[in-house]
């Protein structure tokens, strides 16, 4: 996998409203961790990139959710 910049902005967005924790507005989950995982939107690309999560996740000891957006 290789890093790459959210050029649209709507993964941030979505992500700022589940665990956003600034000075005006919080998120649902202020205390979450974040695993960014950018795809190709194709299916095989992203059965992938869910099972690579669920694999770091268990290795790293923690809970889960998937955010698809």
């Amino acid at each position: 996998m290789t890093a790459s910049t959210d050029l649209v902005g709507h993964g941030t967005h979505v992500a700022g409203i589940a665990g956003g924790d600034g000075p005006a507005y919080d998120g649902i989950a202020t205390e979450a961790d974040y695993l960014i995982v950018k795809t190709n939107f194709q299916n095989t690309a992203i059965v992938e990139a869910v099972r690579w999560i669920f694999e770091e996740a268990k290795q790293l000891g923690r809970p889960c959710v998937i955010n698809l957006s």
